[in-house]
């Protein structure tokens, strides 16, 4: 669904930096030397609570298989699980094809993310009279292995003031710190690209724009929205 990155570094990082992802595997986190108590099946059904509560109101279609709020969730699952479809599904189907009986075939499944990744507006928060705006690269491969593959989806671009190959990801935060808006592109890209994320919210929100350097202040135009 587009929801979250897989992520960067080594599997092991990964799951130091999310716990939850690292219990999905089986691997729990540790504290004063004990593995912390954690059942995936629980974590599951109260994601899926969660979202239902969110999405009650959207109809299920009447030929799905799945409620709109069971698709939602497993999209989060695959973000938050960080594997490839392949792995995901036969995760899922192993462990916990109970909880999803009506659970379409492979191909089938994300065919539904991809259709559906507007249903993720739902859990966007509102937008206050303080917000930020911001964005952040996210590195694929190293810059050297650049154009190896025919199948590269992510391009060359500056981050943190260094080269990287992937893609970039903006999002607008209210003053609580909670996502308003996001969008997404290669690395190579302008952050004046995603201007529009502010004038969705223009007459709603003060929007500030971090800049690194002094020649970025025209990177969205303006430093205050209103």
């Amino acid at each position: 669904m587009g929801l979250v990155p897989a992520g960067i570094g080594t599997p092991g990082a990964r799951k130091r930096a999310c716990p939850v992802r690292g219990a999905l595997d089986g691997n729990l986190p540790l504290r004063g030397g004990k593995a912390l108590s954690f059942d995936p099946g629980d974590f599951i059904t109260a994601l899926f609570y969660q979202v239902d509560e969110q999405m009650r109101a959207m109809p299920k279609h009447p030929e799905a298989h799945l409620w709109p709020s069971e698709v939602v969730t497993l999209g989060l699952l695959h973000a938050l699980k960080g594997v490839g479809n392949r792995a995901f599904y036969r995760w899922l189907t192993r462990d916990y094809r109970a909880l999803f009986p009506r659970l379409p075939e492979r191909t089938r499944l994300f065919r539904l993310f991809r259709t559906h990744q507007d249903w993720t507006q739902v859990f966007l928060a509102a937008p206050t009279v303080l917000g930020v705006i911001d964005t952040y690269g996210i590195e694929l491969i190293h810059p050297m292995r650049e154009g190896r593959s025919p199948q590269q989806i992510g391009r060359k671009g500056l981050s943190n003031h260094r080269w990287i190959v992937g893609g970039k990801l903006c999002l607008l935060l209210n003053q609580w710190g909670l996502i308003v808006g996001w969008a997404c592109a290669t690395a190579h890209v302008a952050d004046k690209t995603f201007q529009w994320l502010i004038r969705q919210c223009e007459e709603r929100m003060i929007v500030l724009v971090r800049c690194d350097r002094q020649h970025d202040v025209s990177k969205m135009s303006v430093d205050l929205v209103y």
